[in-house]
């Protein structure tokens, strides 16, 4: 062992060439990521359930979804399992190790969200506006009740977007947030000009227009109509 030792020396090359044999030869190999396999996606909107099994202790993912609008949404977990709210649609997940150096991707997944249980089309029911008619047109300022009722409102499907628009037969227009109560009711004042163009021989129509949407984006409007007459008769 000596003499090997002092044949090694005696050769700074020599020695130099066989300590790195020996560091590569017996470091240990870098430890390969684990790469997820998406086991199951459950569920139906808006609670989705996605699973998936990995190797490797204490590993960091990040899970990704991918919808028809680009990326939908991304969570960092430590578990194999994570719960999402999402309406219905197509997707695709993704899960990725981001935990120690670089990183491996699962295969993409798609899968479908169907409706949600008790979620479908809702409805909109307005009642006649109050007044429907502004007379005489003489440029005062009216406000209008716009009031009805809205359906399909469940606790599981509760509305996520209600609007309304307003658009008149000489060019001006406006929109709006109307309140919807729990049950369904609504109502909104609105301001309109009891006024029309001298030499427009046809009435000024104003046209309210009610749209909602629900949690799956199934959406419905409605509309009524409140008239400035050419003359008293009409």
């Amino acid at each position: 062992m000596v003499l090997l030792h002092r044949w090694l020396l005696s050769n700074p090359v020599r020695h130099l060439i066989v300590r790195s044999c020996l560091t590569l030869c017996l470091s240990a190999p870098a430890a390969a990521l684990p790469t997820p396999q998406i086991l199951n996606v459950a569920g139906q909107c808006p609670e989705t359930v996605i699973s998936w099994t990995s190797s490797g202790d204490g590993v960091v993912y990040l899970v990704m979804l991918t919808g028809s609008g680009g990326v939908y949404t991304q969570v960092a977990t430590t578990t194999q399992t994570s719960f999402f709210e999402l309406a219905q649609g197509t997707y695709k997940a993704t899960v990725r190790v981001i935990s120690g150096e670089g990183s491996d991707n699962s295969p993409s997944f798609p899968f479908e969200i169907g409706p949600c249980g008790h979620c479908g089309l809702p409805s909109v029911t307005l009642n006649p506006p109050d007044p429907s008619r502004l007379w005489p047109p003489n440029g005062r300022v009216v406000s209008v009740l716009i009031s009805g009722r809205v359906g399909g409102i469940a606790a599981d499907c509760p509305l996520t977007r209600a609007r309304y628009h307003v658009t008149d037969s000489q060019g001006w227009g406006s929109d709006g947030i109307p309140a919807v109560q729990n049950d369904g009711a609504t109502s909104f004042m609105l301001p309109l000009v009891a006024r029309r163009e001298g030499a427009d021989q046809e009435s000024r129509r104003y046209e309210i227009i009610v749209k909602v949407e629900n949690l799956i984006g199934a959406a419905t409007s409605n509309a009524v109509q409140v008239v400035v007459p050419h003359d008293q008769g009409k």
